[in-house]
Order: structure tokens, then C-alpha cells, then sequence
């Protein structure tokens, strides 16, 4: 899910880039819109994705940790 997320979400940056090519003519710094969004708007979507996937994978270990302190669980 994290991963299918993570790869719409960036599809979907590529292509307003695409969609909208008068970004190229704005610059910030001397450096095009284009390239700043590309170089560095994916970096909070990573860290996003990576926050979610270590809370999903604590609560999973949670949930099996869970598992073995139930009494006459496996032993």
C-alpha cells in the first residue's frame, strides 16, 4: 500500500511537470521551478511513506508479540 502510494503520488508530480511546461521558464535561485520540485519535492513524500511503514510494521510486531502472551497460547 505504502509503495502504491508512494509511486501514484510521484507519477502524478511527473506529470504536472509535463502537463504545465511553463514551469521550465520560472526560476528560483537561478535554478527552473521544474528542477527544484523534481529535486527536492519527492523527499517529504519519502518520509511520509517511510513513517507510515514503521508504524504499520510496530503495531504488526505488537500484534504478534501479542500472540504469545496469551495464556495457553503456543508454546
Amino acid at each position: 500500500v505504502c509503495l502504491g502510494g508512494f509511486l501514484a503520488l510521484l507519477a502524478s508530480c511527473t506529470l504536472a511537470l509535463r502537463a504545465f511546461p511553463e514551469l521550465n521558464d520560472v526560476r528560483l535561485w537561478g535554478v527552473s521551478l521544474s528542477w527544484l520540485l523534481l529535486g527536492f519535492g519527492p523527499y517529504p513524500l519519502i518520509v511520509t511513506t517511510a513513517l507510515i511503514y514503521t508504524r504499520s510494521a510496530r503495531r504488526n510486531e505488537a500484534a504478534f508479540r501479542a500472540l504469545d502472551a496469551v495464556p495457553g497460547g503456543p508454546e
